[in-house]
């Protein structure tokens, strides 16, 4: 597997594969991927991506009107489903 692709299996819920500045590990890269890994190889594959945004790419659409749904309040960090944020979606 790819660095991208250990990015997207991340889960920024679990604190421990985080650093506190909110980067991921980069053991926790080296074991998805199989070999090591340094900070500058993450930055290259995803300049952008941090636990936050993690978070915040963890979403999915609403197949009726494209509405995304199981989003995290970025407030509360309740998750959000379906009706409770989109009023065109039906279930």
């Amino acid at each position: 597997m790819n660095i991208k692709g250990a990015l997207e299996l991340l889960d920024p819920e679990d604190g421990s594969l985080w650093t506190k500045s909110g980067l991921p590990k980069l053991n926790v890269i080296e074991v998805i991927v199989g070999e090591p890994v340094i900070r500058q190889d993450v930055t290259d594959a995803d300049p952008e991506f941090c636990r936050s945004e993690a978070a915040i790419r963890d979403v999915e659409q609403c197949s009726s009107c494209s509405h995304l749904l199981d989003t995290r309040c970025q407030n509360s960090g309740q998750i959000m489903h379906g009706n409770d944020h989109c009023s065109q979606y039906r279930a």
